[in-house]
């Protein structure tokens, strides 16, 4: 894995909260009792070519986090990555607007943890107990967001009617500026909803962002709960 030049800071255990910052584009934050051996911090740009998280997302930089030998925390510890405020999409809520990704290296792929923006300080924020390659996605600008109740639909609007252009919908319930499938999702993934909080599953206690179609590359999604619903109904 290729990166640029680190930054390097001793930390040490104890009460204090301790924070390394790189740059001022990404900090570490410690909190009291997490570091277990006094240690070098280390962040590191990574300039290697990884793939893409998904489609629809845009990736900050990456940098590789490490402190020796201590790869967990038993207290999470905090990720802050700056944001461009310019490059929030308008049409979502700043706290649904970002996810972190950390980078699997024996799946070789991205898993996608929960994060939020902090608008006014200008950052994305998330909590970890683990160290790794991470990084901070936002979604794309010109991407549609339709929230239901327990689901926040994000998608490319062109992409959806050129290849749902033959379907002609069910509900008839949504309004007319949400493409005839995606209302129909929307629908069906709140009945399978309302049938799992019945059956007395754990669910998410904040809405799942939905992205159709699901278009990947070397990446999985995580729900805050590590659980998926179950697929959506047939739509035909």
């Amino acid at each position: 894995m290729k990166t640029g030049k680190p930054v390097r800071q001793a930390v040490s255990p104890g009460e204090t909260t301790q924070s390394v910052a790189y740059k001022e584009q990404i900090r570490v934050i410690l909190p009291g009792g997490s570091v277990q051996q006094a240690g070098e911090l280390t962040i590191s740009p990574v300039n290697s070519q990884l793939p893409e998280i998904l489609a629809g997302m845009e990736r900050l930089a990456a940098y590789e986090i490490s402190l020796g030998e201590q790869k967990t925390f038993d207290r999470p510890i905090t990720l802050e990555f700056a944001i461009d405020p310019a490059k929030l999409n308008e049409k979502l809520p700043p706290t649904l607007q970002a996810q972190a990704a950390y980078w699997d290296e024996e799946g070789k792929q991205w898993v996608a943890v929960p994060a939020t923006v902090d608008a006014a300080r200008k950052v994305a924020v998330v909590e970890t107990t683990h160290l790794s390659i991470w990084s901070m996605v936002l979604w794309a600008r010109g991407y549609e967001a339709d929230p239901t109740t327990h689901f926040l639909f994000i998608y490319d609007k062109a992409d959806v009617l050129n290849r749902t252009s033959n379907y002609t919908g069910q509900t008839g319930n949504a309004p007319s500026s949400i493409p005839p499938y995606i209302a129909d999702l929307m629908d069906c993934l709140e009945q399978e909803y309302a049938v799992y909080a019945q059956e007395g599953y754990p669910l998410p206690a904040t809405p799942t962002q939905y992205m159709w179609p699901h278009k990947c590359s070397g990446a999985k999604r995580s729900l805050p709960d590590g659980e998926r619903l179950a697929k959506p109904c047939d739509l035909g």
